[in-house]
């Protein structure tokens, strides 16, 4: 991240500025090594550069704080992008399941299903992954299955199980 982080310097150097995919790459680093401390200082600047922050931004905070498992903060920054107009997407509520699931917590990972359905969002086969990931972690075997049988059952090759659902 330290090289990604002087190549922002030395762009604002050679007087241009960063667009917000710039920050979005630079977000989903600190993201995946859930570094939060890195994001959030990276957030901060977005304003400095007039920066309006969209769904992946905020998808990236969501992410960096559930990788670090400050399930509590990830929860906050859920709350914030639902509050915005554009409000969460698929990958925002992926997010958060992922964490969910890591820490056992299969009824909130559920929670996050209804909702996201209740949004009219898509599902995918992550999602249902993540979901079995769940309820595996729990010991919540018999819940499992019952999601591969939905998967199987629903007719749609997209929504298939794979080799990670089993």
């Amino acid at each position: 991240m330290a090289r990604a982080e002087q190549l922002l310097e030395d762009m604002l150097d050679a007087g241009l500025r960063p667009a917000a995919q710039t920050f979005t790459v630079l977000l989903s680093g600190h993201a995946r090594a859930g570094n939060v401390d890195g994001a959030a200082a990276l957030w901060a600047r977005l304003e400095e550069f007039g920066v309006e922050p969209g769904v992946p931004h905020y998808n990236c905070m969501i992410q960096a704080h559930a990788r670090a498992s400050r399930l509590d903060k990830a929860e906050e920054w859920m709350a914030r992008l639902s509050g915005t107009k554009s409000g969460p997407n698929t990958h925002s509520f992926g997010a958060l399941m992922d964490a969910h699931a890591n820490a056992g917590n299969f009824a909130r990972c559920r929670e996050l299903v209804e909702q996201m359905k209740a949004a009219g969002l898509p599902g995918n086969r992550v999602i249902q992954n993540t979901l079995i990931k769940a309820y595996t972690a729990a010991g919540e075997l018999d819940s499992a299955e019952a999601v591969v049988g939905e998967m199987a059952g629903c007719g749609d090759p997209e929504l298939a199980p794979d080799a990670y659902s089993y």
